[in-house]
């Protein structure tokens, strides 16, 4: 876990010092999912990381697509796909100030 936490932290660094006007934004998808769907579909929150369970995943694509457009809530997307786009939109949403909850830290 240390070797993925120094690997993200040079390579933001890298990135920043490279490209100063960049923004770089550290994200938690599942956290993201909790924080909008919790009270609808926590069961599934907890399970979508389970290859077996396509309900899970296409539940949460159904709540994805209702905040984004383009999204085929019917199509079966991987756990990955959906970190990806929780992420994206996470990010998104910091950018352009529509979000509900917000650490800038020091």
């Amino acid at each position: 876990m240390i070797y993925l936490t120094v690997r993200g932290i040079t390579l933001s660094r890298s990135i920043s010092i490279a490209f100063p006007k960049t923004k770089i934004v550290e994200v938690h998808p599942k956290a993201f999912l909790f924080l909008h769907f919790y009270h609808s579909i926590a069961t599934d929150i907890q399970n979508y990381k389970d290859p077996d369970n396509k309900n899970a995943k296409i539940n949460i694509m159904d709540c994805l697509s209702q905040m984004i457009s383009g999204i085929d809530a019917n199509e079966c997307y991987s756990d990955h796909d959906i970190d990806s786009i929780a992420a994206a939109y996470t990010a998104f949403c910091r950018d352009v100030g529509n979000h509900a909850f917000l650490f800038d830290g020091l």
